[in-house]
């Protein structure tokens, strides 16, 4: 059953007591101009992520507001903190909840917010990003296609991509034609300074609206990552996982990855 945000954080954030650095996680908005709304977002930041004589941060950008509550982020990163496995890091997660697949979907719509909206308030929050190599985007699903898209756009801002289970069948602008239109753009064009981390249910066989099997269309984007020789892990996990319960045990593995992919 799922978890009201607030009450997640809150529970999160009181207990324990006894902890001596507690991070931090803010719950905001971002004015978004592109979809003509305010946009929720909750910032984390872990013990240590200001501080220059620690090992540089890391920013994750999150595309879903599941990534709080079903997948808890937070409770993950910090753990992965304190014992060494990744650096001070800071997320960003954002509520997609309101827009349907078809309207974030490969969408230049998105980019606008991205653009013009979501990178200029993280500058103005963090007072500047980190170098591309530390800074993830990741979803699940049509967060998933839609990281892999931003970072696409941008390998000068994100140069990390953490996908799981995602909706690699789909077109562009968000229609189901031509199938896998971003693995085609991947396919011919140089390659970008990326990594991935692509992960999907062995399972997952079922055929999307266009007639593409979910599985499939991941093992062909894998395939492309080998082909133009990029860095990349690709896990295929032997249950259907096309649920945030069943991506959330699976999600440190990608986060550690990327996190050290580049020392």
């Amino acid at each position: 059953m799922k978890r009201p945000v607030l009450a997640l954080l809150a529970a999160f954030l009181l207990a324990p007591a006894a902890r001596a650095a507690q991070p931090v996680v803010e719950a905001l908005v971002i004015d978004d101009t592109a979809y003509g709304r305010q946009r929720p977002v909750w910032l984390y930041r872990s013990p240590g992520s200001a501080d220059p004589a620690k090992r540089t941060p890391h920013l994750f950008v999150f595309l879903q507001r599941e990534y709080v509550d079903e997948l808890a982020v937070p409770a993950t990163l910090e753990k992965l903190v304190a014992a060494g496995e990744i650096p001070p890091t800071i997320a960003v997660v954002l509520d997609t909840s309101t827009e349907r697949p078809t309207e974030i979907a490969n969408r230049a719509k998105f980019d606008r917010f991205v653009t013009a909206d979501l990178l200029p308030w993280l500058r103005a929050k963090l007072g500047r990003l980190p170098a591309p190599e530390n800074v993830v985007i990741a979803g699940f699903s049509v967060g998933g296609l839609n990281a892999a898209y931003i970072a696409h756009l941008h390998p000068d801002v994100f140069g990390n991509v953490l996908a799981q289970s995602g909706a690699f069948w789909r077109g562009k602008e968000g229609s189901n034609d031509p199938p896998e239109w971003l693995t085609h753009e991947l396919r011919n064009r140089p390659r970008l300074p990326l990594r991935f981390y692509i992960e999907v249910g062995s399972g997952e066989t079922h055929r999307s609206p266009n007639g593409v099997v979910f599985l499939e269309a991941n093992q062909r984007l894998r395939d492309t990552l080998a082909l133009k020789e990029y860095v990349f892990r690709y896990s295929e996990v032997p249950r259907d996982i096309h649920d945030p319960d069943h991506l959330r045990p699976t999600l440190p593995a990608g986060i550690v990855y990327l996190s050290n992919a580049a020392r």
